[in-house]
């Protein structure tokens, strides 16, 4: 264990589809190459599109060979209409793009740069750079993304109009952007990899439109991809997300990862996230890639009910996905539903009817590690961040670390992959 909080070995990088559909990376660009863990064989798709009724839109026209759009403007933008919650995800878009364009490519809930840790990045073909916009306040209930560009790189060759492939790719904490053009192979990118969300978590909707141009781009197509089969997906809230974690890597979600590396693992969490929301997972995300193992944690935000249980069982027997139910965080809510005491007594009564186990996150957090589900237990607040209300909701770091060891005492058969 001593191995994770120190956490001493070397980031892997994933690249998925990097290689794919004869897309040349080519040497002679001044970007980073890394070999992929995963082929094209180990990705399914989520999402396809080429027919402008495939997606939202303002004003973008159908055009010969794609959507063209019409104007400039964030109010003149092409959205897909998914909000996909797992975190090794591949956007793919084939379009045309004209010398004197730049793209912006935004995620967001509430609206472009808005909602739950969400991203802006851009291809400036005036300028010849890439860049990413700062998020603002990454620690905390990051909700917006600032004017302030966190990075941007120039491109390798000179672009000018022609036909490109952009590729924005989303690996746990990890965004790629990436820029092809579809002649010469020639490529350039920029990557954050930090510990914390500078650039977001590419949450909500995908938004494309042309801030700046006369020469409109046309977009032939967009393919969203993720693992298919993963053996592991950890499910659930902010908790799981890791809000307030001052280091993404001791998320417990991640520290699983890291010690898991020749198993595929993801993390499909959003803050504010309900059961019915992750009810509503299976169509769009878990029915298509059909994850081994599901590691479900939910309940702080309310919504809970057996009836609901019911139904998460009923969708991951359905394809053929073990579910582990586990315990909540010690929170003293003062609303009754998000309690843990009210939480984990309907957890622990309806896991023993069905055959389910979980992690017992609530004694990894509570005073003394008091077992009891009853008034008597109480978070260990020097467990809890500090940085955002409701206090004693987010575990911090070594909180993290200390629910992260739960998962061998209460779930070896998951924490030693054991097959079965």
């Amino acid at each position: 264990m001593e191995r994770i909080i120190e956490l001493n070995q070397e980031d892997k990088r994933v690249y998925p589809l990097s290689h794919s559909e004869g897309v040349l990376l080519s040497n002679t660009s001044e970007i980073s190459l890394f070999e992929s863990i995963y082929g094209l064989k180990d990705m399914v798709k989520l999402f396809s599109g080429s027919d402008i009724t495939d997606f939202s839109n303002t004003t973008w026209i159908k055009d010969t060979g794609g959507i063209k759009a019409t104007n400039t403007g964030s109010g003149n933008y092409l959205k897909i209409d998914k909000d996909y919650f797992c975190d090794i995800r591949h956007v793919r878009m084939k379009l045309y793009l004209g010398s004197d364009n730049r793209l912006i490519l935004a995620f967001a809930s509430k609206g472009i740069g808005k909602g739950v840790v969400p991203s802006t990045f851009y291809v400036d073909m005036s300028t010849q750079k890439l860049g990413m916009y700062k998020l603002t306040g990454p620690l905390a209930y990051a909700e917006s993304v600032s004017d302030e560009i966190w990075g941007e790189t120039g491109f390798s060759d000179n672009f000018g109009s022609g036909e490109y492939i952009i590729d924005i790719i989303k690996n746990g904490r990890t965004n790629i952007l990436r820029l092809t053009s579809y002649l010469s192979g020639r490529s350039s990118e920029i990557i954050c990899d930090d510990a914390i969300w500078s650039v977001g978590a590419q949450n909500g909707p995908l938004y494309v439109y042309l801030d700046k141009g006369s020469d409109m781009p046309i977009i032939r197509s967009i393919d969203i991809c993720t693992l298919k089969e993963p053996d592991v997906v950890f499910v659930g809230d902010s908790i799981t997300e890791g809000f307030c974690v001052e280091d993404l890597r001791y998320r417990v979600a991640e520290l699983f990862r890291t010690e898991h590396p020749n198993h595929k693992v993801m993390i499909a969490a959003r803050g504010g996230c309900t059961i019915e929301a992750i009810l509503q997972r299976f169509s769009t995300e878990f029915d298509i890639y059909r994850p081994k193992r599901i590691v479900v944690n939910i309940g702080a935000n309310g919504g809970n009910s057996t009836g609901l249980l019911n139904t998460l069982k009923q969708r991951c027997d359905a394809i053929g996905c073990k579910l582990y139910l586990c315990y909540n965080v010690c929170y003293t809510s003062a609303v009754e539903e998000r309690k843990h005491q009210y939480v984990n007594a309907m957890i622990e009564n309806w896991s023993a009817e069905n055959g389910v186990i979980g992690a017992r996150y609530d004694i990894a957090t509570a005073l003394d590690n008091n077992p009891v589900n009853d008034e008597s237990q109480l978070p260990d607040e020097s467990l809890f961040s500090r940085n955002t209300q409701p206090y004693n909701l987010h575990p911090n770091q070594a909180g993290q670390i200390e629910m992260y060891r739960r998962l061998s005492i209460d779930l070896p058969d998951l924490f030693y992959c054991i097959v079965g």
